[in-house]
């Protein structure tokens, strides 16, 4: 990899330090809560988002964006696949890469590439919500534009105040 890819992604996974602002989990009743409020307390919620007993929602958020330079290295890599090969990988497999589950660690539960290139981070409870998603989609419509990404969670209510660019958009 070159000098100028490392750099780069560097760069990007500095861009999206959180901002450690506004954490919240998702209750029983589906609702967003502050992660001091009763319902994000161990055993006050039974749906994914209940944090772990002395959940920091910093730690989470650091996680996560540690986890995110994993992210910018696939997005490298589906970006170089798809300039050699004229079309988006489907898979992991399809890139010559191991399993979405051999890229576990600390909140990053798997990493893998989906249909259409796109990229599915899937986090443990670490990052403050079981079973988080995040994911990275190419757009490869404006040739002219180079190959875009939008990043969405169905599963962090406030990413948007913690990592630029990325949206929420419940399932």
């Amino acid at each position: 990899m070159s000098k100028f890819l490392l750099i780069s992604a560097l760069i990007s996974s500095l861009i999206s330090l959180p901002a450690w602002a506004g954490a919240k989990c998702r209750g029983s009743d589906g609702q967003w809560y502050p992660y001091d409020s009763a319902q994000c307390q161990p055993g006050g919620a039974s749906s994914p988002g209940v944090p772990p007993a002395a959940f920091n929602p910093y730690m989470a958020r650091a996680a996560i964006s540690s986890a995110m330079s994993h992210v910018q290295q696939f997005k490298m890599l589906v970006t170089e696949h798809y300039l050699t090969n004229g079309q988006m990988p489907s898979s992991n497999k399809e890139m010559g890469l191991p399993s979405a589950r051999e890229y576990s660690a600390g909140a990053l539960q798997s990493l893998g590439v989906g249909k259409n290139g796109v990229i599915i981070a899937e986090f443990n409870e670490r990052s403050g919500v079981r079973d988080g998603r995040l994911q990275m989609i190419p757009d490869y419509s404006k040739p002219h534009m180079g190959l875009l990404w939008k990043c969405v969670s169905p599963s962090f209510a406030d990413i948007g105040s913690w990592m630029a660019g990325c949206e929420y958009e419940p399932r």
